[in-house]
């Protein structure tokens, strides 16, 4: 396990510890991939090796003839979670590919305050299981957001959150939830202590239609713990993005107004940073903000911001294509595959005749451990420098990704980026040579996109899904 990644569970236990009092309590397993972008921080790096993933199509299993968008969650034990836009929300067993459990599409689930149809999903699931019981959260596209309890192969519906039309004033709502949860837990307990989602809302009104914007904290139970903006509040962009957390449960997000928001743990607001690029609030995807030591911010105009936990500017940087950001960053350690980081300076020419020669000595740019990866729209990948925001394009055998790029990449612990593109296939790339291991890339279907972002068990395999509503695991046989 690399540095950096023992830093993010180190990150990830501390945010976990800052709901609630007292101590002593063993720390719960962290899973492979429990959420959008593996943790709380939307670090988008995981455990699992690419080195020895040969790239092989270990199984496929339909869920779906809907396109699955969403990024698989990984269980504790292994448990490959999965929704498809046709609204099922699957389990599947990791060696095979088998489905231990699906449910919705056209059935409806019953929960305790009534029977529903879950409808479109394309936010994330997310997972976390304690003491042999197992919660997977998720948001619709329909407006609700849902909490299955997992015993054995048997979900069952414990909680369902609508928001209010009351808090909108008169009119009529309809609420979209693309945004993918993030949950903390309570230091004594262990349990989920606040789940954390974006929403977008459309109020009618006189016959007019807006579209704004909400932050939920809910208990597990379905209940609401507080809402951003404070009803009657001055209204703000919806929010598709998914929330950072911060290491004192802070909620980091960007909304379609063109800021990104700071809320203390209470759901106050702490600040908010223009960081422009202002979307559409009908867009089913925006890029999601990533904690660490700043808060990066990408956005839909082509920059990339760099704001500190107290909302001060520290760098912005431009995408050198000129395209935007719609797939979320992944930070980590650049690979290594030289032996060293130090600059260096190209030989000095020899001279043609008569001529003096006056050697102009060009350093190549270093990255340091700490260091930003993301992908444009237009395919190119991208190399930040976390401290200062120097970015330049990474070069070599894969040069760019079939665009439009959606999906996230997922950076692996030796330093591979693992991208899904618009072609079909599914790249594994050094972030140092650009270069690509035996194997790879993986055609899953040619020609059918790939806008799930992926996600890597503690084994290498990567699991993936595609618009034909069929989820991957690129493995080992």
């Amino acid at each position: 396990m690399n540095v950096v990644r023992a830093l993010v569970i180190v990150w990830l236990l501390g945010v976990c510890a800052c709901s609630g009092g007292g101590g002593g309590a063993p720390p719960a397993p962290v899973p492979a991939w429990e959420k959008f972008r593996h943790d709380g921080g939307n670090s988008g790096q995981g455990v699992g090796s690419i080195a020895g993933n040969p790239g092989l199509i270990k199984w496929e299993t339909q869920i779906d003839t809907f396109p699955i968008s969403a990024s698989p969650a990984i269980d504790v034990d292994g448990t490959v979670y999965v929704a498809t836009e046709g609204g099922t929300l699957a389990a599947l067993a990791p060696a095979s590919g088998a489905i231990d459990w699906m449910i919705g599409g056209t059935a409806p689930v019953t929960c305790p305050s009534g029977t529903f149809t879950l409808g479109s999903l394309i936010s994330s699931p997310a997972v976390y299981t304690f003491s042999s019981v197992t919660n997977v959260m998720i948001g619709s596209a329909s407006g609700a957001v849902y909490v299955f309890q997992v015993n054995g192969t048997t979900p069952t519906c414990t909680a369902r959150f609508e928001p209010n039309p009351a808090d909108f004033g008169n009119g009529t709502i309809a609420t979209r939830f693309i945004s993918s949860p993030s949950f903390t837990t309570n230091t004594s307990t262990l349990a989920i202590s606040g789940i954390i989602i974006g929403a977008a809302v459309d109020i009618t009104q006189g016959g007019t239609t807006r579209t704004v914007g909400k932050v939920y904290a809910l208990n597990t139970d379905g209940t609401l713990i507080w809402q951003f903006p404070r009803v009657g509040a001055t209204e703000i962009g919806a929010v598709t993005s998914s929330p950072a957390l911060g290491t004192a449960n802070e909620s980091f997000f960007t909304a379609a107004d063109g800021n990104l928001y700071a809320l203390a743990n209470d759901g106050s607001l702490k600040w908010r940073f223009p960081i422009g690029g202002v979307v559409d609030s009908r867009a089913p995807f925006s890029a999601s903000p990533l904690t660490s030591t700043l808060v990066f911010v990408p956005s839909a105009s082509g920059s990339i911001s760099a704001i500190t936990p107290d909302g001060a500017f520290r760098w912005r940087a431009s995408s050198p294509d000129g395209t935007g950001f719609v797939s979320s960053l992944a930070v980590g350690a650049q690979a290594t595959t030289t032996p060293s980081l130090t600059p260096t300076i190209p030989p000095t020419p020899t001279p043609p005749p008569g001529a003096t020669a006056t050697p102009t000595p060009t350093a190549t740019p270093v990255f340091p451990n700490t260091t930003l990866f993301g992908v444009t729209t237009a395919g190119s990948v991208v190399l930040i420098d976390a401290t200062t925001g120097l970015m330049k394009m990474l070069t070599g055998p894969t040069s760019s990704i079939a665009g439009p790029v959606i999906s996230s990449p997922l950076l692996s612990d030796d330093s591979y980026l693992v991208i899904g593109s618009a072609d079909g296939k599914l790249y594994a790339i050094n972030t140092l040579t650009g270069e690509q291991p035996s194997g790879w890339p993986v055609t899953l279907a040619a020609g059918t996109p790939i806008r799930s972002s992926p996600s890597i068990d503690d084994n290498g395999n990567v699991y993936v899904g595609d618009d034909r509503g069929i989820l991957y695991a690129v493995g080992t046989q």
